[in-house]
């Protein structure tokens, strides 16, 4: 998709502490097993 809007060098980055947060909203639950958050950096 992001290709096809004529970006280009893309770079997904995952945050580190993300599952961390992500299990703080829901505890007792492993919602932070289908949940993730990326920096996106690309140039055009």
């Amino acid at each position: 998709m992001m290709q096809k809007a004529g970006l280009k060098n893309i770079k997904l980055i995952p945050k580190d502490n993300i599952k961390d947060i992500i299990s703080s909203w829901v505890p007792n639950r492993i919602v932070e097993d289908f949940v993730a958050s990326y920096i996106i950096e690309a140039t055009k």
